[in-house]
């Protein structure tokens, strides 16, 4: 049913993307989300501003932070906060040029960005230039879902498209035909680990029993959206219709589908065919003894190549967010060099730092977006109260 604020349920939204075979199907009900909350924040008295670029924060003499000054037209307007200044900002990820200096490794692998637009860094450098500190370990997550073409360069500007199948635990292999990894490892373990063979990109590779094995795999987090997605082309009959749920990849041609392995080594491109078909052949007799003695993947996780049709896709990382924001403490202050807490500056979301160390731990899903609203739903009502 829909709520009466017009809102989809959260089965709603599953069904979206069950139908649809598309995961980003559920982000259709954020604008309605947006909307509502704008909509109450400005019942509730809030003064909400668009066009408006921040541009640096207001100190006085003892280093407080006392409020924000903003671009309107040809000038500059002070906007002063009594109780504090709240940066929501987001990260770097949209300045590839901030992203390739703070962390090159990063922005080398990156074949699709998903990053937000205006999240480029501008609150943490504001953080950093009232006194504040970053963390030192620049951090970007970064996903196995960027579809490319095979001889394409990595890195910005970016040249693939989005294919979530990417994250699936099927076979992988760099452009030798060899495997080279733990294709269930964690999100961001296949790009880099890429980055270390030749061309820097990797190859997936499924055959037609993709339907039951995604089932099977039951990986979590958003990429559980590729076995939820894919139950929107079940036949009757227990059989799935792979050509209408990769219609849209298949026809980029940064997907290719074989009727044997032999003729997909060569839709793909591989000069060492024999290599890759030997691999193959290696993968099918780990899943008949369902054990992986070369990598140790977990049994549920081996999947065989057999049944036609095959298909394979040419992979790199896709770009999501930087997490290495200005340090805070418990209450979300931003520190000091001296780790002692700026007055009236707070942070919150991929602005903020101090969580995260190195890597996002995509083992604890949901995280991420969690900390982002348990901050911002603390702070506020902290400053608020003051």
């Amino acid at each position: 049913a829909r709520r009466r604020d017009g809102l989809r349920t959260g089965d709603e939204a599953d069904a979206a993307v069950a139908e649809s075979g598309d995961p980003a199907a559920a982000q259709g009900i954020l604008p309605q989300v947006g909307d509502y909350m704008l909509k109450k924040a400005e019942e509730w008295g809030a003064d909400l501003r668009y066009e408006t670029p921040f541009v640096q924060l207001a100190q006085d003499e003892n280093g407080k932070v006392t409020g924000a000054y903003a671009k309107i037209g040809d000038g500059c307007v002070l906007f002063n906060a009594s109780k504090g200044v709240i940066l929501a900002t987001g990260g770097y990820e949209a300045n590839p040029d901030l992203l390739a200096e703070l962390n090159p490794d990063a922005a080398a692998i990156g074949g699709v960005s998903m990053t937000q637009a205006g999240c480029e860094g501008e609150g943490i450098k504001a953080g950093i230039w009232a006194g504040g500190m970053k963390d030192e370990i620049p951090t970007l997550m970064t996903f196995a879902r960027a579809a490319v073409a095979p001889d394409a360069e990595l890195g910005y500007p970016y040249q693939g498209m989005t294919c979530w199948i990417g994250d699936q635990p099927f076979l992988k292999v760099n452009l030798r035909g060899e495997r080279f990894a733990l294709e269930s490892a964690d999100y961001d373990y296949l790009p880099h680990a890429a980055a270390q063979q030749p061309g820097g990109v990797y190859i997936s590779v499924w055959d037609g029993n993709f339907g039951d094995d995604v089932q099977r795999f039951h990986t979590l987090g958003c990429s559980a959206g590729t076995r939820m997605g894919v139950l929107g082309v079940k036949k009757e009959d227990g059989t799935y219709d792979l050509d209408k749920y990769f219609e849209k990849e298949l026809a980029d041609g940064r997907l290719q589908k074989a009727d044997t392995l032999d003729e997909l080594a060569d839709k793909l491109g591989f000069d060492a065919k024999k290599t890759f078909l030997a691999t193959c052949e290696r993968y099918n007799e780990l899943y008949d003894n369902q054990e992986d003695v070369d990598f140790g993947k977990e049994p549920y996780r081996l999947s065989e190549l057999r049944p036609p049709p095959f298909f394979g896709a040419t992979l790199g990382g896709t770009l999501l967010t930087t997490i290495d924001g200005v340090r805070i403490n418990a209450d979300c202050q931003a520190l000091n060099t001296d780790f002692e807490p700026i007055e009236g500056l707070y942070c919150a979301g991929d602005c903020s730092g101090s969580l995260f160390s190195g890597n996002y731990p995509d083992q604890m899903h949901g995280v991420a977006c969690g900390r982002t609203m348990t901050e911002a739903l603390h702070v506020v009502k902290l400053v608020a109260a003051k």
